[in-house]
């Protein structure tokens, strides 16, 4: 099962480096080509997927919201 994560920004270079920002990014130019990266906090949800309605977890794959793992 995975462990949730809380959430993230970070800014992703062209070279593909990526630097972690803080919460309330303040203002900041960025070159063409970078990209902003916002995470929102998520986890595998509460308890054990296979004690829950089979309907309600094949809709949360099909949703993308987890994997079949």
């Amino acid at each position: 099962m995975t462990e949730g994560k809380p959430a993230g920004v970070g800014l992703i270079r062209t070279d593909g480096q990526q630097r972690d920002l803080v919460s309330k990014v303040p203002h900041m130019r960025i070159a063409e080509g970078e990209r902003f990266r916002c995470v929102g906090p998520a986890g595998g949800g509460y308890g054990d997927p296979f004690k829950r309605q089979p309907a309600k977890v094949l809709d949360d794959v099909l949703d993308g919201l987890i994997t079949e793992e």
